[in-house]
């Protein structure tokens, strides 16, 4: 496996566990917790329909209550 293989493969793992830890989670607060765990302080957050990021956690976390759905397996075919 290639270098690029391998990174490949660690961004697609990475995003399985945002979607399980935090697009999925059953509560906002368990939704955050997995966002600390996952995503570093100057996260960028691009919100749907936005023309520009929001950085940092706390804009994620504020999102995630409002943007969370259900899971319907569509991470299975990630492309990185």
């Amino acid at each position: 496996m290639t270098t690029q293989q391998t990174q490949t493969e660690q961004n697609k793992s990475l995003v399985r566990r945002y979607y399980e830890e935090v697009g999925n989670a059953a509560t906002a607060d368990i939704a955050s917790a997995g966002a600390d765990r996952l995503l570093s302080n100057d996260f960028t957050f691009y919100p749907p329909n936005a023309a520009e990021g929001e950085q940092g956690l706390d804009n994620l976390t504020g999102a995630v209550g409002r943007l969370r759905l259900p899971s319907t397996g569509a991470n299975d075919g990630l492309i990185a």
